[in-house]
């Protein structure tokens, strides 16, 4: 795996402004952090702000690491889930979520 420093991490105009406006960048740079560290195989992040599908109009940020399937259970994102609600109050786990991009294994 690449070393966290040169996993490239892409945020969106949106996203990013969105985080100033929630005053959460200490966070988030935690999130991407620790999601470099612990979501096997990452080689990017990309970072969106998305309407949710439960309640529209609510944007959240999504941190999307990009990287090859697993296989079988993908534990990753219960570990991270696991400990994001651990590390901070709904206050701000409400805005956040990860999703991880599942690249095909040959490339296309």
């Amino acid at each position: 795996m690449a070393t966290t420093a040169a996993i490239p991490v892409n945020v969106s105009a949106e996203a990013a402004a969105r985080i100033a406006e929630l005053g959460m960048q200490r966070e988030f740079e935690e999130m991407i952090e620790h999601a470099k560290q612990t979501v096997y195989g990452t080689n990017r992040i990309d970072v969106t702000l998305e309407d949710s599908p439960e309640e529209p109009g609510d944007l959240g940020i999504v941190i999307r690491p990009h990287r090859p399937h697993p296989g079988g259970n993908d534990p990753a994102h219960r570990d991270w889930i696991a400990w994001f609600m651990d590390v901070y109050p709904p206050e701000v786990c409400q805005h956040f979520c990860l999703c991880s991009f599942y690249e095909p294994a040959n490339g296309r």
